[in-house]
């Protein structure tokens, strides 16, 4: 997931740079993958003024423009319709390198049906700051000419890609969470702490009789829903978008922006949905959270049209579905440029219900991704807080009704944690004031009871269960690299030799001595798989939680991923020799299936002369 280092250093307090942040968080908590700096690709693209604008003579869709970038004035072909004398702009000159995607294109002086062109006025998605291609991107009149875009713009930001792992997810895959982190492991940082609870006040004053909301199902553990008002749907100004597109997501208005800046902030998903219920009526808008009716139809967001399955939990207008819960919303209840009415969603979903609708329906959703982790219900308060904070700042909205309801609130689990067990365990000794110091920098309070202590554990650390996992927070925070290393105590006994291992890595040998390149293969495969092998009338052990779609069955033959391998590779090598030894799975009239340890081998080229035939008797000789 993509971090925004000014965000991160705004939210702990640290004065280290992104650089010390990343060797840090590598070193206690999570794998930085790559620190890149946002402005990559903007060096060279500076702040121009058109002066003059003429229609290009052999093209009536081109104008020809003279533009002041300070040093010197160019001549550009352009083709935007928007653009116009006195205008400030964003021009790349000869020799920058715009991003494309991971890559990056080089803008050269070029003649352009006859007229030469000496560099490029720039479009929102050719910067890579967002989608839009319909014209070029106009700057206020005060931009100064000359100045460089990404310093106008405040795109001096550092993106830092980190590998949150699945036992952490619930409570840092959010900027809030990673800067908790930061702040426990530089002393000199001081997070602010977050409400966590929303106002009494805000409750009380607001709680309606204008949402009729009801849950039916026992997979949504929370739902809170508000209602906001009089609301302008505009563009996010310009310090929101640019913290959602240095997390890799696109701007689109000041409602869904909100949305989505909401959840990478504090973890917690939100969907924001227009109110059908016209201005002036008194009746209640309905919402029912619900499982699906077998065959029930919902177009998505992005256009899709899918077939619901009685698995689904859905959001209801109380007839129709209009979301799938904690992935996506439908297109129906979509926010518009004519919304004036919202109701805010700040829920909570069975994180295994999500995850097996996400896998059956193939949806890739943010909110899927945090849900389907396991994320504490009571985080709704502190993202419904500080989303009703920017919709009264950003949508000029106001917030007309209010409800919340939480059968099961989830409370604080208690761990008893022994000192004497943390050296044990860790092989050093650690006071239990240090202990305590450090476990009560990860927000659990600690009490000593007859040498012990009594551990209370906050409702978003899901992952710490017993005294083991307290004992690894305290080492990972202490310091793996204090430990001194001892070398090993007692006997060791050399290991009997394992005949069938000993076997493989010979059939190893003799492959490779052959020219054959190994590779491992999953262990599943697709139902289509199967039939394209012949085995569909074959019995099959299948999985309940699949990866995927074509991970569904245990496989029973090796051909199928040395199949896979040699296709992928052809558009590489014009011909190749593979070999895999690997587990196929035999189901049994009942139990557990018979793994059986197999050999195969392709071979494969471009070339239909059939010689591969004949290098594969040759091996198997």
């Amino acid at each position: 997931m993509k971090f925004s280092y000014n965000w991160l250093k705004e939210l702990s307090g640290t004065t280290k740079s992104a650089q010390e942040i990343a060797e840090l968080l590598t070193v206690h908590s999570f794998e930085v993958e790559d620190v890149i700096l946002q402005g990559r690709g903007l060096e060279h693209v500076v702040i121009g003024e058109v002066l003059t604008k003429e229609k290009h003579p052999d093209a009536d869709r081109l104008n020809v423009a003279t533009v002041d970038i300070g040093t010197e004035k160019l001549q550009i072909v352009c083709g935007a319709p928007n653009l116009a004398v006195g205008q400030k702009v964003p021009v790349a000159v000869v020799g920058a390198k715009l991003p494309d995607g991971e890559n990056f294109f080089t803008i050269k002086k070029s003649k352009i049906r006859g007229i030469e062109s000496c560099g490029m006025i720039c479009a929102e998605d050719e910067l890579g700051l967002g989608s839009d291609h319909e014209g070029i991107i106009v700057l206020s009149e005060d931009a100064p000419v000359g100045q460089n875009f990404g310093t106008y713009k405040g795109l001096d930001d550092v993106i830092l890609d980190i590998d949150i792992l699945p036992n952490r997810g619930h409570d840092c895959l959010s900027h809030i969470g990673v800067a908790r982190e930061i702040a426990i492991l530089d002393p000199e940082a001081k997070i602010a702490q977050q409400t966590s609870k929303v106002n009494a006040e805000f409750v009380t004053k607001n709680e309606t009789t204008d949402l009729d909301v009801s849950i039916d199902t026992q997979k949504c553990l929370r739902y809170s829903a508000t209602t906001f008002t009089n609301i302008t749907i505009k563009e996010s100004p310009d310090w929101l978008k640019q913290r959602l597109i240095s997390c890799d997501m696109q701007p689109i208005n000041n409602v869904v922006d909100i949305t989505n800046y909401v959840m990478l902030e504090t973890g917690q998903p939100l969907h924001a949905f227009a109110s059908q219920k016209s201005k002036g009526e008194s009746q209640k808008v309905t919402i029912d959270v619900r499982q699906a009716e077998k065959g029930e139809k919902l177009t998505l967001l992005d256009d899709s049209k899918i077939t619901l399955d009685s698995e689904d939990v859905v959001i209801t207008d109380g007839t129709a579905p209009m979301a799938i819960a904690g992935v996506m919303g439908g297109q129906q209840s979509g926010i518009t440029d004519k919304t004036t009415d919202v109701i805010l969603e700040v829920a909570n979903f069975d994180a295994i219900s999500i995850r097996k609708t996400r896998v059956r329906h193939n949806l890739q959703t943010d909110a899927a991704y945090r849900f389907e982790r396991e994320i504490d219900p009571n985080l709704v308060d502190v993202a419904l807080q500080q989303a009703t904070n920017l919709f009264n700042d950003l949508c000029s909205a106001e917030c007309s009704g209010h409800i919340d309801i939480y059968p099961n609130p989830t409370t604080p689990q208690m761990i008893i944690l022994s000192p004497k067990k943390v050296a044990q365990l860790l092989g050093v000794e650690i006071t239990e004031g240090d202990i305590r110091k450090i476990l009560e920098s990860l927000r659990i309070s600690t009490k000593a009871k007859e040498s012990k202590l009594i551990c209370t554990i906050p409702t978003d650390r899901i992952d710490l269960t017993d005294q083991t996992d307290l004992i690894e927070e305290v080492g990972r925070i202490y310091g793996y690299e204090k430990i001194t290393p001892l070398p090993l105590q007692g006997h060791v006994q050399a290991v009997t030799r394992n005949e069938q291992r000993a076997f493989e890595h010979s059939l190893r040998d003799i492959f490779v001595a052959g020219g054959y390149d190994e590779v491992k293969g999953y262990a599943f495969y697709a139902v289509e798989d199967a039939q394209n092998l012949g085995l569909d009338d074959e019995r099959h052990v299948s999985l309940i939680n699949p990866m995927s779609s074509d991970q569904t069955l245990m496989r029973r033959t090796l051909a199928s991923s040395l199949l896979r391998a040699g296709k992928k590779n052809l558009s590489y090598f014009a011909n190749m020799q593979i070999f895999e030894i690997g587990h196929v799975f035999e189901p049994r009239e009942s139990g557990l299936p018979e793994e059986k340890v197999m050999a195969g081998a392709l071979v494969v080229s471009r070339d239909d002369d059939g010689a591969q035939f004949f290098q594969l008797k040759g091996m198997v000789d």
